[in-house]
């Protein structure tokens, strides 16, 4: 005889409290092969609502969303009892009734599991805009020469007002595409581990653009960093500054605070960066200076860079100021905020520091991203050679000849 599941108390908050936590969730039947379940472990703050369903013969886990045990339910992302069981049962008869999930659906379904998951969901949402021509396409229906058709079309869809398409141009559209591509064949592939699909043949097939991940060499030069700081106005020169002081994203100078900078440790606290990690960036002593300067006199909690009206900078302001900027120190072709990044890797590794630590202070998971960002000058590398290649102490002669042909000699 099949067992048979208890019904869990899993309703309300109060109940949910009484529930043992644990990997072992708390299930109760919703239909036919179909299970809501409530699963909280013991350092988490909330629980997240799960589907179980039986799909071709075996069981398929979903994720649906987290549990209004602390936040309130906005039946997005946070779920109240009746969301997530209204939300199980539509992804559950849409498996029955309508076969296989669309692309659209699948996105959707992506998103919500990295918000259960406490992960950044802005790059996939910016990704479900790219898919319209095959958003409404059934996973089970999708081809390979139909995505690689999609692929084509994202990287041709960059192209505004006319502009010519040159190398690198065309380099960056192509690069931006695998990346909106890299996003959608993760939510294909979380659809496919979910039993949402029988099979991922289609994209595992599809062929990405090769060769476009490596940017046009450039960073620059210590003459050239000197130039464009007199060259910045007064409000910009500090975040030009720090940004060629720490190899720091513009970003995270834009919400560093006074807290942030230790003084007697020498270091700047990056307390929330791109890859969702803190990090402690190191300051040399003139760094140093520069940083005690700005914060000499000011409250723990004010923001370190601004505007002199106190205006904190904002996403794309500092676009205006640093094209200005490279236009009268003569900077051609002028560089955007983020080459100053480069720059600090660069000279970081020409002055001998090695990758695993340039990688650390500047956030990289490992050394590969680092090496994409340090661009070594050819006469530093020419050096390096020249000192470290071999050396054998012999010098050729004129009377040296080839081992045939003294065989051969020997021979007569």
């Amino acid at each position: 005889m099949a067992r048979t599941i208890k019904p869990a108390a899993i309703s309300t908050r109060t109940s949910r409290a009484r529930l043992k936590r644990g990997r072992q969730p708390h299930f109760n039947s919703i239909g036919p092969r179909a299970h809501l379940g409530y699963v909280r472990r013991p350092d988490e703050r909330a629980g997240r609502w799960i589907l179980r369903r039986r799909i071709g013969g075996r069981y398929s886990v979903a994720t649906i969303g987290i549990a209004d045990d602390v936040l309130a339910a906005d039946g997005v992302s946070v779920f109240d009892y009746h969301q997530a069981r209204e939300r199980a049962l539509e992804l559950s008869n849409s498996e029955r009734v309508a076969g296989s999930p669309t692309v659209a659906r699948a996105m959707q379904d992506y998103v919500r599991d990295l918000v259960a998951r406490g992960k950044s969901t802005g790059v996939a949402r910016i990704t479900d805009l790219y898919i319209g021509e095959i958003a409404d396409v059934p996973l089970a229906e999708l081809t390979t020469s139909m995505l690689q058709s999609w692929l084509a079309s994202v990287a041709a869809a960059s192209i505004r007002n006319g502009a010519p398409a040159d190398d690198e141009a065309a380099r960056k559209r192509r690069n931006s595409a695998n990346r909106v591509c890299g996003v959608l064949l993760a939510a294909l592939n979380h659809a496919y581990r979910e039993g949402r699909v029988s099979s991922d043949a289609a994209w595992r097939r599809l062929r990405r653009f090769r060769g476009v991940d490596q940017p046009r060499t450039r960073y620059l030069s210590t003459d050239e960093c000197v130039r464009l700081l007199n060259a910045c106005d007064v409000d910009f020169r500090p975040l030009v500054r720090a940004a060629l002081s720490t190899g720091m994203r513009f970003g995270e100078l834009a919400r560093l605070e006074i807290g942030d900078l230790d003084l007697d440790a020498a270091t700047i606290h990056v307390r929330r960066s791109k890859s969702g990690f803190a990090r402690f960036v190191p300051l040399n002593d003139e760094a140093l200076r520069f940083f005690e300067r700005v914060a000499a006199g000011r409250a723990g909690g004010e923001i370190m860079l601004t505007h002199s009206t106190g205006e904190a900078w904002r996403g794309g302001t500092q676009k205006r100021p640093m094209a200005a900027a490279c236009e009268r120190a003569g900077i051609v072709p002028a560089v955007g905020f983020h080459i100053l990044r480069h720059t600090f890797a660069s000279h970081a590794v020409m002055r001998g520091a090695p990758l695993p630590v340039v990688a650390v202070a500047l956030g990289h998971v490992d050394t590969r991203m680092t090496q994409r960002y340090a661009h070594l000058a050819r006469s530093y590398v020419g050096d390096e050679i020249r000192r470290a290649a071999p050396q054998f102490g012999v010098e050729p002669t004129g009377n040296v000849e080839s081992l045939d042909r003294a065989k051969a000699r020997a021979g007569r």
